[in-house]
């Protein structure tokens, strides 16, 4: 599964190999591993000795839609250095600590000479969690510094200056940072894979996170690939990289079933899923941001009056940014809010948002990765209904009318609706009286939702013999898949429709799936004698297996109408 971010970013890291980066050390080379064998011989420094230095990278600032010309050296923390023997074999390694800083000492009765300090662009965070930063042919980036000084205890600054490296650098140090929220929050340090970032000059597929190997896009198997072009480079872009950082979140704590694919934040029919994976990454990444903004804020390269809920993609020319809480009518049709329901993916970043701000992140994050994988491994999708049922089994009934009106908010009704108690064919159920209808009129249209496991709604009609009725549902939202049947008086099954038009599931797009119209059921009926019958509509008992874009629960529209 490939998965892009709300606009498909751009940057791939122009490898460390064959180029200079580090102004300040004398003699540095970046090498890859076939030139090891043949790189020039060097003083040779004799121990025992000492030496300690510190790592740094130029970071670049930017405001709501682009970089600024403000530039800062920040520190890398966690990143890996190793000293290395004339024979390239290491005798001491560190990491760098939060400041930057390292120190390296070799035994002389251990080793007798050294000849270098390697830097890897491999980091080692809180929790044990890893980050690896390769080119496109799955090469380490590192960089070499010559040691000259026969005397040792020697102070080394290594910086990165130049754009084409201090960008892969800036990708460390973010994505570090989003490690150590993530450590934060997680203090049962759960076992992760490694982050693999895969980065290089000049590609431009698209900045996105891969779950697996496709030959295509993902040629390199699970990872974040950030792509590069001279109009759009992803490097500095931080809020990017922290989105698609939750997309490695879902991977490695399996809380997503998202198959990816084309959306944008005005769509309101996406795959459940995948709207569920993307407004997740979203707050994600306003998640990490609200966390640095109160532990670190020095750390945080935007503006500050860049809301942290706002996602902002530089560009060379006409940047782009949405923020999530404060939304951009002006994308809509017509002005109307068009950032609505489960299958928006602004809209389930809404609703993390709000319950983040009504419970705290410390509450809310063991809700998502605790809880959501504990669905998944009982063979139920992965979208914001479940996010739904751990809300409510962790808050608790008290909480009930809180969640249900953050929910509300963003027109998903996971309530009752005004019809209940209407789950059997009963006598005593308000009589709808279609008989003498016109022809082209509809005699009833509800609103109802589809929620609790096994809810059934039931209306009761009266209709007149020889005359034809449609009855049907539409307007299905927030993942509805309708099921409808008519009963007799008496109870007995007359007709029954589950898709009306049996779309091809499989093949539509997958930002028209939940469109109000794919999963309607519908009946016509021409009764031969005048009398009661009973509508009863349910969800699909097929939808996990048939429509698994869909769910469970969900809002529809009811209507009768004459039709001859």
């Amino acid at each position: 599964m490939l998965t892009r971010g709300p606009m498909a970013g751009a940057v791939l890291f122009a490898a460390l190999i064959n180029l200079g980066g580090c102004q300040s050390a004398a003699d540095d080379s970046t090498v890859n591993d076939s030139q090891l064998a043949s790189a020039p011989s060097q003083s040779i420094v004799k121990g025992p000795s000492h030496w300690s230095g510190k790592v740094s990278y130029t970071d670049r600032l930017y405001h709501s839609t682009a970089l600024t010309k403000e530039e800062r050296q920040r520190p890398l923390q966690g990143v890996s250095l190793e000293l290395l023997d004339t024979q390239l074999q290491p005798i001491a390694t560190t990491q760098s600590d939060k400041n930057g800083h390292f120190s390296l000492t070799v035994d002389s009765h251990s080793h007798s000479s050294v000849s270098r300090i390697r830097f890897k662009a491999t980091a080692i965070t809180e929790g044990g969690y890893q980050l690896n930063l390769y080119n496109n042919g799955q090469q380490l980036y590192r960089h070499d510094h010559y040691l000259n000084d026969s005397t040792g205890d020697s102070e080394i600054e290594l910086r990165f200056d130049d754009p084409s490296l201090a960008g892969g650098m800036n990708m460390l140090d973010v994505l570090t940072q989003a490690m150590q929220f993530l450590a934060a929050h997680r203090p049962d340090k759960p076992a992760l894979p490694p982050l693999d970032i895969y980065w290089q000059a000049g590609e431009s597929r698209g900045t996105y996170f891969c779950d697996e190997y496709d030959g295509i896009d993902c040629v390199n198997g699970p990872g974040m690939y950030v792509s590069d072009s001279r109009s759009d480079s992803d490097s500095y872009d931080d809020d990017v990289l922290w989105h698609e950082f939750g997309h490695y979140i879902e991977y490695a704590l399996g809380i997503s079933d998202s198959p990816g694919g084309y959306h944008f934040v005005t769509d309101e029919a996406l795959d459940l899923r995948l709207s569920w994976s993307e407004g997740y990454a979203s707050y994600v990444m306003a998640a990490i941001k609200q966390w640095l903004v109160a532990q670190t804020p020095e750390a945080l390269s935007t503006t500050a009056h860049n809301r942290v809920t706002n996602y902002v993609d530089t560009r060379l020319f006409n940047g782009w940014s949405f923020d999530f809480a404060n939304r951009d009518q002006g994308l809509c049709s017509g002005g109307d809010d068009c950032y609505l329901y489960a299958s928006n993916e602004v809209a389930v970043s809404q609703i993390l948002w709000q319950l983040d701000q009504a419970y705290g992140t410390e509450q809310l994050w063991p809700l998502i990765d605790q809880a959501l994988p504990a669905a998944k491994a009982k063979g139920e999708w992965i979208h914001l209904e479940r996010l739904w049922e751990a809300a409510l089994a962790r808050f608790g009934e008290p909480e009930r009318p809180t969640l249900e009106a953050i929910f509300a908010e963003r027109w998903v009704f996971m309530q009752p609706d005004a019809f209940e108690s209407d789950n059997t064919l009963d006598a005593t159920l308000p009589l709808n009286d279609c008989r003498d209808t016109a022809v082209n009129q509809t005699c009833l249209s509800q609103a109802h939702t589809l929620y609790g496991e096994g809810d059934i709604d039931v209306v009761r009609l009266q209709l007149a013999d020889h005359r034809t009725y449609r009855i049907e549902t539409f307007d299905l939202r927030n993942g509805a898949d309708t099921l409808i049947t008519l009963y007799s008086e008496g109870g007995g099954e007359l007709l029954e429709d589950d898709d009306n038009d049996n779309r091809n599931y499989v093949t539509s797009p997958p930002d028209q799936l939940n469109d109000g119209s794919n999963l309607r059921s519908g009946l016509t009926f021409t009764p031969n004698r005048s009398g009661l019958f009973y509508v009863s509509v349910q969800s699909s008992p097929e939808q996990a297996t048939l429509a698994p874009f869909a769910g469970k629960y969900g809002s529809y529209r009811l209507r009768v109408s004459v039709v001859r």
